[in-house]
C-alpha cells in the first residue's frame, strides 16, 4: 500500500448534477439525455456501453499518452495524484481499467436522507443494505465503482472486505474512492480486486447521503 497517481481520463472522480436533478438513481431517459454525444450501445439502464476491446486497449495505455489525448479533447481535469492503494502493484501489473459507475455522497442532512429513502423505496432499494450497496447493485462485469465522499475519512469508508468481495465478484476490477475503506487487511486478501482511496479506517459508514450519477463513456 502506498500513495499512487491515477488518471481519471479512465477512471473519472463524481460527475456534475444539474440544480433539478433526481436524488437517488437516474431514471434511463435521464442517464441516455445526459449523455447524448456517446452514439455506441448502450446497457438497458441507458448507461453508455463502452467495447471490450476498447477496454484491453487502454490497458496498454500509458497515463501520459490518456492525459494527452484528453487535453486535445478539451477535458483539462483529468489527472488526480495521492492516493493510498490496495493491491495495486500486484504480481500480474494489470491496470485498473473499467466502464465507470459513479455515485456521490454528501454530508447527511435530515431533510434530504427522508427524499432519498422515499425515491431508494420506489426503486425497491431499501432493506438491501444502505446506501454505499445501492450503487454496488448496478454493478456488472468490467465495471469500476468511483465514489466521491468528498475526502471524509473517519465515518467515511464506502467499503470494508464483504462489500469488496460482492464489487470484485460483479466486476472483476475495483474501486476508486474520495474518501476511505475498512477491513484493509481483508481487502488485501481479495485478489485481483485493486483500489484507489484517501485513506483508511476501522470505522463504518456513517452521516452521509448518496446518490449515483448518468455515467458518460471513461
Amino acid at each position: 500500500m502506498r500513495l499512487q497517481t491515477i488518471l481519471p481520463a479512465i477512471l473519472a472522480l463524481g460527475c456534475v448534477l444539474p440544480a433539478a436533478a433526481q436524488i437517488g438513481m437516474f431514471t434511463n431517459e435521464q442517464r441516455a439525455a445526459m449523455t447524448a454525444d456517446w452514439t455506441g450501445e448502450r446497457f438497458p439502464d441507458g448507461r453508455p456501453k463502452v467495447a471490450d476491446a476498447v477496454l484491453d486497449k487502454l490497458k496498454e495505455t500509458t497515463a501520459e499518452e490518456a492525459w494527452g489525448t484528453m487535453r486535445r479533447l478539451g477535458y483539462t481535469s483529468q489527472f488526480v495524484s495521492g492516493w493510498m492503494t490496495v493491491n495495486v502493484n500486484d504480481p500480474t501489473g494489470d491496470r485498473l481499467v473499467g466502464r465507470v459507475v459513479t455515485g456521490i455522497f454528501m454530508p447527511k442532512r435530515p431533510d434530504l436522507d427522508k427524499y432519498v429513502t422515499e425515491n431508494a423505496k420506489k426503486e425497491n432499494r431499501v432493506g438491501r443494505g444502505g446506501q454505499n450497496a445501492w450503487v454496488i447493485d448496478t454493478l456488472v462485469q468490467r465495471d469500476v465503482m468511483v465514489i466521491d465522499l468528498f475526502g471524509k475519512i473517519n465515518d467515511g469508508t464506502i467499503i470494508g472486505d464483504n462489500l469488496g468481495t460482492s464489487i470484485m465478484t460483479k466486476t472483476g476490477t475495483g474501486l476508486v474512492v474520495n474518501g476511505a475503506v475498512r477491513d484493509v487487511s481483508g481487502i488485501s486478501e481479495i485478489k485481483g480486486f485493486k483500489v484507489f482511496a484517501r485513506g483508511f479506517h476501522p470505522s463504518a459508514i456513517a452521516n452521509v447521503d448518496g446518490n449515483q450519477c448518468p455515467d458518460p463513456p471513461r
